[in-house]
């Protein structure tokens, strides 16, 4: 689910800066939502791995 939203919302960002303000910035824009959309993936998987891990020791 969380690819999903990720791909959807790098897709979106690209797409909206690509109409507004041009080539370059719709390229830039992209690699920033999908920096930021690897970012936030990274966070919740570990989160969720600590997660787990807290509650099997205890």
């Amino acid at each position: 689910m969380l690819a999903v939203i990720s791909v959807l919302l790098v897709g979106v960002v690209t797409f909206l800066f690509d109409v507004v303000a041009g080539d370059l910035a719709g390229t830039i824009a992209g690699g920033l939502a999908f920096v930021v959309a690897a970012a936030v993936w990274i966070l919740v998987w570990r989160t969720g791995r600590h997660s787990r891990r807290r509650h099997a020791e205890g």
